[in-house]
């Protein structure tokens, strides 16, 4: 899902009324709904001993506002890799989680596939400027990444962030490519920078038509999957990517309990320096309001199970 700033900067004169950007009431409706299905992974977690932490910006809400940011309509997850590939294949023998949820995740012998876990209420749909279902269903969803370790040996190191980087890259482009829609070109070709960069990944995402998304994003798990300890950890596929997101072991291990609405959850250990790490400084500051993260939408439904069975 691409953040409203993203691309609102490049489409200031765009007057279309397919841009959807959710109100107060409906923004705390979505939470409501996530946080029930928060619950929902967490029980399963707890049930199958698998271990989470809240990170992004469900982290920063914890700290600052005991629970979700005001305006944020998403929920942030991170796995160790151990339980994050258990995770897939428990979800898979789960009948009755099924019944309420998709999950799109990286596996070769599994569908949907997704470049990380990506948990979907079936009870909702939620389409963005491209147009995702054709891939699955949209929904209001939980994307759950997993936390690797890193080579010790900083050329190692470097040289894996860097075609990490470039499969992630290249899994977004085909994504563009399979997805577009007559509002994303619209969109994106609002400046020349724009359209120049928006065109580019169109023809990567052409060039990669031998390849299907499935097999990319195996590939990109596979890739960046280890479980072997060392001294620093990552999440390739968080939204700062494998450098952004490079921290020492002890800053996520142990888990530490912090609060979250009404619930108990798992944070990183050194809650502090990850937050200054992710936002800066002043993270207990709240931003002005041009830059608060906020996502938009082609179409919104929080009741598609009902409207869709009338």
């Amino acid at each position: 899902m691409f953040r409203l700033q993203d691309y609102m900067k490049r489409s200031e004169d765009l007057k279309s009324s397919a841009l959807i950007v959710p109100k107060e009431e409906e923004i705390r409706q979505m939470q409501l709904i996530l946080f029930e299905m928060f619950k929902d992974m967490r029980n399963f977690f707890e049930r199958h001993n698998l271990q989470y932490v809240l990170v992004g910006g469900s982290a920063l809400g914890a700290i600052r506002h005991q629970g979700f940011i005001p305006w944020d309509d998403d929920i942030d997850i991170d796995m160790p890799r151990d339980s994050y590939d258990r995770f897939v294949q428990l979800f898979d023998n789960d009948i009755e989680i099924q019944e309420k949820y998709l999950m799109a995740a990286p596996d070769f012998s599994r569908s949907p596939n997704e470049f990380n876990i990506r948990i979907i209420s079936k009870g909702t749909k939620r389409q963005g400027i491209f147009n995702q279902n054709l891939l699955y269903h949209q929904g209001l969803c939980i994307d759950i990444c997993a936390i690797d370790y890193v080579p010790d040996i900083k050329f190692l190191y470097y040289v894996k962030g860097i075609v990490s980087n470039i499969l992630f890259f290249l899994i977004n482009s085909k994504m563009i490519y399979i997805c577009r829609t007559k509002l994303s070109d619209e969109i994106f070709s609002s400046s020349l920078v724009s359209k120049f960069f928006y065109s580019f990944r169109l023809f990567l995402g052409l060039c990669l038509s031998p390849i299907s998304y499935k097999r990319l994003c195996g590939l990109f798990d596979s890739y960046i999957a280890s479980s072997k300890p060392s001294k620093k950890v990552s999440t390739p596929s968080g939204r700062k990517h494998y450098f952004g997101e490079t921290w020492p072991s002890s800053l996520f291990f142990p888990f530490k309990k912090a609060k979250f609405e009404t619930e108990t959850v798992y944070i990183p250990n050194d809650i502090d320096g990850y937050l200054r790490g992710m936002y800066g400084e002043n993270y207990m500051e709240l931003p002005p309001e041009e830059k608060r993260e906020r996502h938009a939408c082609v179409s919104l439904d929080l009741d598609f199970k009902q409207h869709n069975d009338e």
